[in-house]
Order: C-alpha cells, then sequence, then structure tokens
C-alpha cells in the first residue's frame, strides 16, 4: 500500500525492492534498480478523499461514483499489446520467457518451464493482493515500468504517460484503497510515476480476477496464448 505519511520513500520494502531490483536490472539493464531511489516529486496537486472525522464505512459508502465508475473504466481498458510484445521480444533469453495478460500484466518467467500459461498464471494469482506494494523504475529508454514482489510487471511509454497523465490525476483518489485513502490528507496526491503504478496494480489485480493470457514470448520464437 502506499503511506502518505512517506510519500517521497519507495512504495516497497528494501527486502522486496532489492529482490526485484536484482531480476529487473538483469532483464532490463535498469542502472538504478538495486538501491532505493527517492519518488518524483509531485506536479500538481489534486483533492483527494480523506474520511476526516467520518468512520472507514461512511466515506466509502460517499466515495464519488463518478470517478470511481471511470477509474474501473480505465482499468478494464484492454492494453494494447503491438508495444509490449516487441518490448518483451527485445530481452527476451534462453533463459526467459514472457507471458502477457489482457490487461498488460506481463510475468516474467524463468527457463524451463513445462507450462507457461499455467506457471504465469500461478505467479499472477501470488501477487493477487488489492495493496500490493509497486516499484516505479525509468528504463534508459524512457518507459517507466512498474515492478511487484512477484517477477511481473507493467510498463508505460514516455508518449502513453504524457497522454494519459491528466486523467490518471483525476482519478487516482478512487485508484487508493480505502485505507489509503483514510490515510491522505486533503490535498495529498501520489508523486507522478506512483500515480502510474497505482493504475498498473488496478490492472494487474484485473488480471489477476480473470487471466486472460494473449501472448508467450519465448526464445526463439512468439506464439499466440491461443495458438
Amino acid at each position: 500500500m502506499i503511506d502518505p505519511r512517506r510519500s517521497q520513500q519507495s512504495f516497497m520494502s528494501t527486502r522486496v525492492a532489492l529482490a526485484f531490483g536484482v531480476l529487473l536490472s538483469g532483464a532490463f539493464g535498469l542502472a538504478a534498480a538495486v538501491y532505493i531511489k527517492p519518488a518524483a516529486p509531485t506536479l500538481r496537486t489534486v483533492a483527494v478523499p480523506a474520511a476526516g472525522s467520518r468512520a472507514p464505512q461512511e466515506f466509502e459508502k460517499n466515495r464519488p461514483t463518478l470517478v470511481s465508475t471511470r477509474a474501473d473504466e480505465v482499468a478494464r481498458q484492454v492494453a494494447p499489446a503491438d508495444g509490449l510484445i516487441r518490448f518483451c521480444s527485445s530481452h527476451v533469453t534462453e533463459t526467459r520467457s514472457f507471458v502477457i495478460f489482457r490487461h498488460g500484466t506481463c510475468v516474467v518467467l524463468q527457463e524451463p518451464v513445462t507450462d507457461p500459461i499455467a506457471e504465469a498464471e500461478r505467479i499472477l494469482r501470488a501477487n493477487n493482493d488489492p495493496e500490493a506494494r509497486f516499484l516505479p523504475e525509468l528504463t534508459s529508454e524512457g518507459n517507466l515500468i512498474v515492478g511487484f514482489k512477484e517477477p511481473l510487471f507493467h510498463t508505460f511509454t514516455a508518449a502513453e504517460r504524457e497522454a494519459m497523465l491528466d486523467e490518471l490525476t483525476k482519478i487516482t483518489p478512487a485508484l487508493l484503497t480505502p485505507s489509503e485513502r483514510v490515510s491522505a490528507a486533503d490535498d495529498w496526491v501520489p508523486p507522478t510515476h506512483a500515480r502510474f503504478g497505482l493504475l498498473a496494480r488496478r490492472r494487474m489485480l484485473e488480471d489477476a480476477a480473470k487471466p486472460i493470457p494473449v501472448k508467450v514470448i519465448r526464445a526463439s520464437r512468439a506464439v499466440a496464448a491461443n495458438d
């Protein structure tokens, strides 16, 4: 989960971040992946719902419906697969494969694997936590990779982030968990990269709830999941 009181710190523990950082640095060459980097500064401020003196149950009941509905719509959008397929294909090796799911979750597999889809779904289920912690990191190419404690990630290109930022900022309150919203101050908003982390978390949970693999990418071949 995100702790507003530590909003300028990483959203994963050092242990988890280091473990996944090693994986990312090996897979994608992230120079800053193995240490805890301060979060990006906040670019703008929006009113984030806070419980105040109300009980959490009352706050949850009165959450703005339109914002919540739009957040669900954005989270459930089918992620464009072409760019992600190219990205994973450029990093596939004899010992590293990828399975991409409908909402953009990409699971990293360590070969040999007998059934890549079954193994990817197992990894996805292991991260099915509404308050899953995440670590946003920029690659040298400018992609923002959002990693989790399990070997899976989401990625956003610079163009995608620019196009989505305004709307994402508006729906960010609805991407927070109830405990995160209760802890948030009235004028608090997560740093920019963390907003994309929240969206990645929601999309990951959509894939975990109903896993629909769309592509398996293995060394020397890239096959459709339904082939």
